[in-house]
């Protein structure tokens, strides 16, 4: 779960860096990967991706081994990771919502330059 939290995390948004802009699918995308604007883009990127990298660690893995390990002999109950799931899940609307909310559209003051 590390490894994936960290490619997750550091991982894709350095693979979008690198494929070019015709391969990806972002509304918008004329505006958000122009070269004056792809340096805004890659760094708000980066930072939302660790993120989201550091939920799937810590909601998932980080809080089930602590658990475990503070009552070995009384290891979490399952119904426990349906919770921890369910506030991944919370997250994740949360996360994507506030994705869309970005890219979805323009600035207000380059959408008014542009008409």
């Amino acid at each position: 779960m590390s490894v994936l939290a960290a490619v997750l995390g550091f991982g894709i948004p350095r693979i979008i860096a690198s494929v070019p802009p015709q391969l990806i699918n972002r509304p918008n995308k004329q505006y958000w990967l122009a070269p004056e604007h792809l340096a805004e883009t890659m760094a708000f990127l980066n930072s939302y991706f660790a993120w989201f990298g550091c939920a799937v660690f810590l909601i998932i893995t980080f809080d089930y081994a602590i658990q475990s390990n503070l009552h070995p002999d009384h290891r979490p109950d399952v119904s426990r990771m349906w919770y921890i799931l369910a506030g991944f899940l919370v997250f994740m609307v949360v996360w994507l919502a506030r994705m869309f909310a970005r890219f979805g559209r323009l600035p207000e003051e380059d959408s008014t330059e542009a008409t």
